[in-house]
């Protein structure tokens, strides 16, 4: 990566944010919305309840992750391969659940794991599921840019931070449970185009920080979620966030973009967990490879 090689030689270090920005939400015609993780707050809430929860989040042991999740794949054999934890001037993944999804602390199968196995060096997965880029989640779950102030605030700054975001502001505004890109139709609205706007000023507003603390990033966009006709609006917004995404990384040698759209066939369910948003064990092994690349 072009950031990385002009880091280390004008600063000797190497510094990667990898921005997964990977949107991943859907909603039905009958006024629900499902976002990225978001635990349910009440019946009537607009939040995805608990069948769309990461799986692996710190507390679900390497023997139980489930096969269920996505592909037929859950062998531990990767778990050897693990780097050794280390403590600051290292790696930190932040963002929602696309991040996040399969995380574990001994042995986890995220995108984020998959990397770490391919460069061969431990990266911290700070992610949580259902976060946003601005505001906080029923006043618990702490904003994307407050999961790296918090990491960073112990054991930054960090060479390199890799992240996801946007997807589940675009449902949301920054108070919970308020919906502001409202889908009634099949495409992606003008209410959406404009909400997005404000996505990527967000993002560029973060990774200008985390570059400005001397890391490099690499922004990871949002994959097509699997096909059907109610979210077939869906992957049009998903590329409009890409391109801005993209326009982001394309200012800066210190930001790279990393693009998993053509990871997947949104009509092959094996790229998907059941929920049809998340990725399978598979799909994160992949995305994980692509990030590895960009390091």
């Amino acid at each position: 990566m072009k950031a990385r090689v002009y880091r280390e030689i004008l600063k000797g270090k190497r510094v990667t944010i990898g921005v997964l920005s990977f949107l991943l939400f859907f909603m039905t015609n009958c006024g629900g919305s499902d976002s990225m993780g978001e635990a349910q707050l009440s019946p009537d809430s607009d939040f995805v309840g608990e069948a769309s929860s990461p799986p692996d989040q710190d507390t679900q042991s390497k023997e139980s992750l489930p096969e269920s999740q996505g592909s037929n794949e859950s062998d531990t054999d990767h778990c050897d391969l693990m780097p050794q934890e280390i403590k600051g001037d290292g790696i930190l993944a932040i963002g929602d659940s696309i991040t996040g999804w399969y995380k574990n602390e001994t042995c986890g199968q995220s995108y984020s794991d998959y990397a770490s196995i391919e460069i061969n060096e431990y990266i911290q997965n700070e992610a949580i599921g259902g976060t946003r880029l601005s505001g906080e989640i029923a006043g618990f779950l702490p904003s994307i840019p407050r999961q790296y102030a918090k990491a960073t605030a112990v054991n930054g700054p960090y060479d390199v931070v890799v992240l996801t975001g946007g997807g589940n502001d675009l449902m949301h505004d920054r108070k919970a449970g308020k919906i502001e890109c409202k889908i009634t139709t099949q495409t992606c609205t003008e209410s959406c185009r404009n909400k997005i706007e404000e996505i990527v000023e967000e993002m560029e507003t973060l990774v200008t920080e985390i570059v400005r603390d001397g890391s490099d990033v690499i922004l990871v966009g949002y994959y097509s979620i699997k096909q059907s006709t109610e979210r077939s609006w869906y992957n049009e917004c998903v590329s409009a966030i890409n391109s801005g995404y993209q326009e982001i990384a394309d200012s800066s040698p210190y930001i790279s973009f990393v693009n998993t759209m053509d990871l997947v066939d949104p009509y092959d369910a094996s790229d998907y967990a059941p929920d049809g948003l998340h990725p399978s064990i598979s799909l994160a092994k992949k995305i994980g490879e692509r990030v590895a690349d960009a390091f």
